[in-house]
């Protein structure tokens, strides 16, 4: 679910374990932690995002949005690079199951990263 309140948009989102996490050790930084906000207008900047309760992300958009058609997009940058690691779409949002899920192979964290998706406001 999301919903926006002048330059703050709240998503929150269903966690069976823990809580969420912005992760930026395990994977590469993604610029704005994977997300995206867009409207009629445009595309709108984002100054902050922060995971802001246990089940939710808040995102700071640069200026409040004064457009129709409100949508966050996580994971979803364009891509018009040749496809390397360093340039796939992505983000860093997952919950923390690794704390209580490891890998019986090698002992890694087993957390669930957040899907590639959009939420219309």
């Amino acid at each position: 679910a999301a919903t926006a309140t002048g330059a703050t948009v709240v998503l929150t989102y269903s966690v069976p374990y823990g809580t969420l996490a912005l992760d930026s050790a395990n994977v590469r930084s993604y610029p704005q932690s994977g997300f995206r906000f867009v409207d009629s207008t445009d595309e709108k900047a984002i100054s902050n995002v922060v995971v802001s309760a246990p089940n939710q992300v808040t995102l700071t958009l640069a200026s409040a949005s004064t457009g129709t058609g409100k949508t966050v997009y996580y994971g979803t940058t364009p891509h018009l690079e040749p496809r390397q690691a360093s340039t796939v779409p992505g983000g860093n949002l997952r919950d923390s199951s690794g704390e209580i899920w490891k890998s019986t192979l090698d002992g890694q964290r087993l957390d669930c990263w957040a899907e590639h998706q959009a939420f219309t406001i």
